[in-house]
């Protein structure tokens, strides 16, 4: 019998289902009362699937609860140091056409990341902190030093 008993009390626990079946039971009796052709039938239908939507309503808030929560979570320094660094190597593969000498897109390798905190500091009226700046900077290097080691490997070097 408990294994009956303890969904539904779960059930109507949540505050959003409880609301909803007041609703629905006071709607009920005031519908009843006031209308002529609302039946009891009717009134029972209504208070039955009342928490129905309570359900609904809880489902709905829950999901936004984990949406706002999924947002919120930053993304680790881990994977942002290897996509930095993937970044890093498709610049200096992919620069060339746009830059020619290595030396300039290493130049802005090392400056795009301060811009970009530039650009943010003018946006937004933060400062942006020294940190996350070198950190992406190191990160492009790495990617730029990949490429390096890969034309060395093939004895492009």
């Amino acid at each position: 019998m408990n294994e009956l008993l303890d969904p539904l009390l779960d059930m109507l626990a949540a505050p959003r289902v409880l609301v909803s079946l007041v609703a629905g039971i006071v709607a009920s009796v005031l519908l009843a009362a006031h209308v002529p052709w609302f039946s009891g039938g009717m009134g029972l239908a209504v208070v039955i699937l009342s928490p129905v939507a309570g359900m609904a309503w809880e489902a709905r808030a829950e999901q936004a609860a984990q949406r706002r929560a999924a947002r919120s979570q930053r993304a680790s320094k881990v994977f942002l140091a290897l996509l930095l660094c993937a970044a890093g190597l498709a610049w200096m593969f992919m620069g060339r056409p746009l830059v020619g000498s290595l030396e300039g897109r290493l130049a802005v390798l090392a400056c795009a990341p301060f811009a970009v905190g530039g650009l943010y500091a003018l946006v937004f009226w933060r400062p942006v902190p020294i940190r996350p700046l070198l950190f992406a900077t190191a990160s492009l290097w790495s990617g730029a030093g990949a490429l390096w080691w890969l034309l060395a490997a093939q004895g492009y070097l």
